[in-house]
């Protein structure tokens, strides 16, 4: 189960996604496709955890038989790869298509300028 909660693994890259896209969405009011992204984000989150729970009720009726097959770390690891590809590049279509209102909000507080050296006192 290591690439699905562990560090940097599915479950924690979905929940950085949902925390990203609220971020997004208080900071610039002016998202296009919001909806549509959280929709699609909501149907991948729900595609993973009912295989996560699925997988977890099923090894584990077979490992109370002595069957281990099912906690084969090659194949969890392939289908957790394969859904955050479907994650990154779910995300990064929304990314691009509202890079303008993201930078544009970034940009709006920074109108003097990048800090060159940090202040001492």
């Amino acid at each position: 189960m290591r690439p699905w909660i562990h560090n940097k693994g599915l479950s924690n890259q979905l929940s950085y996604a949902w925390d990203e896209i609220e971020t997004f969405a208080r900071l610039t009011p002016n998202l296009s496709g919001a909806k549509t992204y959280r929709k699609a984000l909501a149907k991948l989150t729900a595609q993973a955890n009912e295989h996560l729970f699925r997988l977890v009720e099923e090894s584990s009726l077979a490992f109370e038989q002595g069957d281990q097959s099912l906690l084969d770390p090659k194949s969890i690891a392939a289908y957790c790869q394969r859904m955050q590809t479907r994650l990154v590049d779910l995300r990064n279509l929304f990314v691009a298509d509202n890079l303008d209102p993201l930078t544009d909000c970034i940009n709006a507080d920074c109108t003097s300028g990048p800090v060159l050296r940090p202040q001492v006192h």
